[in-house]
């Protein structure tokens, strides 16, 4: 059988999968996309122009890699039911009433702790 070079998405995806360091590889792979998006996004266009891709397009996708890492990505799983994640009873009521950041009530005249 011939074999071809992978391609990127074939290696990332081998590189997340197979390691000797099981999970802490996936760990070290999402560091170190976020801390050079990071970096990316801080740039001035003409810090990462490299003549085949604009500075401004570079910084362009460092952003958008940001917004994706920090967003709560979901994807359709045949094998769970609907409700597996919903939140329960109590959680809904907490979230209609309470803001977490500060643990106040947010439909009390008083604001008072939850």
């Amino acid at each position: 059988m011939a074999k071809r070079p992978m391609t990127n998405e074939e290696k990332l995806t081998h590189m997340m999968r197979f390691s000797n360091y099981s999970a802490l590889k996936q760990c070290f792979i999402m560091e170190a996309v976020r801390k050079w998006a990071e970096v990316i996004s801080r740039a001035a266009p003409e810090q990462v122009e490299n003549g085949f891709i604009s500075g401004t397009a570079w910084i362009g996708v460092a952003k958008e890699t940001l917004k994706e890492m920090s967003a709560e990505m979901t994807i359709n799983d045949p094998e769970l039911d609907d409700d597996d994640y919903a939140p329960s009873d109590d959680a809904l009521e907490s979230a209609d009433c309470c803001d977490p950041l500060y643990g106040q009530r947010m439909d009390s005249a008083d604001m008072g702790e939850c």
